[in-house]
């Protein structure tokens, strides 16, 4: 197999992999490093449990030194005592516990929006940090892939060969010619055995940059399902010996998903049609006994435009609007 078909053959199979899960990064778990500790040592500093003494006050913000104040907290709210507070029950607090209070609300709120604010500004940080992890495998990919192009030399591809050359091919091994070709052969063997998991790797590494760059241009390829659809189909075709090319396939997805989805508005829209032409047809039989002299009798026997029923009175009325505004005269409607 030559270095073309190779490198066609590890593109195909790689772009399904990244169809499947596109790569992510990742890392080596970091192994915790071993304790120190003697059995005896870790004995003699377990706490004890019992003893649950309170934090320092130093180790405590200010409002959490002003809510010890106020006495144990309790572990849920009393639902009936929340209920009976209304604002009767804080205009009837002194002066002074209400400034208090709301001095403290208001300090506590200010606290709540840097909190938010820092949230915010972490979050955003992270969205960077990860947008630069992005980049940067990317890069890699991409410096990776490139190593692909270098085996594609001319000279190098012409070497290789000789590591092809039967033995009934070569020189006369006593002669000059005949050992250095053997040289020349061994020389381009090791080199293919030296280049081979490397040459996969690029390969590897510029199909999944190819596939980067599709995704990158075409943001369906995001949707789970729409992905899925475009693997099925590479496979199917696949299996059936008539391969598709990933842009293809894609292509072919989405207009049939366009296809699906216009019909399925049809199928909504005439579904609505129908409706509406049952409604005029009820309404019309149950507000006014005489409509047959309105409508032609034959029109709901015999049918009108090839449809029977109520098609084919929803499609009398339209044919024909005066008639359908006198019917909804009649039925009280304008």
């Amino acid at each position: 197999m030559n270095m073309e078909n190779e490198t066609e053959v590890e593109e195909t199979e790689t772009v399904e992999q990244a169809l499947e899960a596109a790569p992510e990064m990742g890392g080596e778990p970091i192994d915790a490093p071993e304790s120190t500790f003697e059995a005896s040592d870790a004995v003699e500093a377990e706490p004890d449990l019992a003893a649950d003494p309170a934090p320092a006050a130093a180790d405590m913000t200010r409002f959490d030194r002003l809510a010890d104040a106020l006495g144990a907290l309790p572990d849920e709210p009393n639902e009936r005592l929340l209920e009976n507070i209304d604002e009767k029950t804080i205009e009837k607090m002194p002066v002074e516990a209400k400034v208090m209070l709301r001095h403290l609300l208001s300090d506590r709120l200010r606290e709540m929006d840097r909190n938010k604010a820092a949230q915010a500004a972490a979050q955003e940080s992270l969205k960077k940090h990860k947008q630069q992890l992005d980049e940067d495998a990317r890069a890699l990919v991409s410096s990776r892939a490139k190593m692909a192009q270098v085996f594609q030399n001319e000279e190098l591809q012409g070497l290789l060969k000789k590591g092809d050359v039967a033995e009934k091919d070569l020189p006369d091994p006593f002669t000059p010619e005949g050992i250095q070709a053997r040289i020349d052969r061994a020389t381009a063997q090791g080199l293919q055995r030296f280049i081979e998991p490397i040459t996969a790797s690029a390969n590897r590494a510029q199909a999944e940059s190819k596939y980067n760059d599709f995704v990158a241009s075409h943001p369906k390829m995001m949707d789970t399902a729409f992905k899925s659809a475009v693997v099925n189909l590479i496979r199917d075709r696949k299996t059936a010996g008539v391969p598709i090319p990933l842009k293809d396939a894609h292509d072919l997805v989405e207009h049939q998903r366009l296809v699906r989805d216009a019909k399925v508005k049809r199928d909504k829209e005439r579904a609505r049609r129908a409706e509406s032409a049952r409604k005029i047809n009820r309404a019309s039989v149950s507000s006014d006994p005489d409509n047959g002299s309105i409508i032609p009798t034959w029109v709901t026997k015999k049918g009108y435009k090839g449809r029977r029923g109520a098609a084919a009175t929803y499609l009398f009325l339209k044919d024909n609007p005066k008639i359908h505004a006198q019917i909804k005269k009649t039925q009280g409607r304008t």
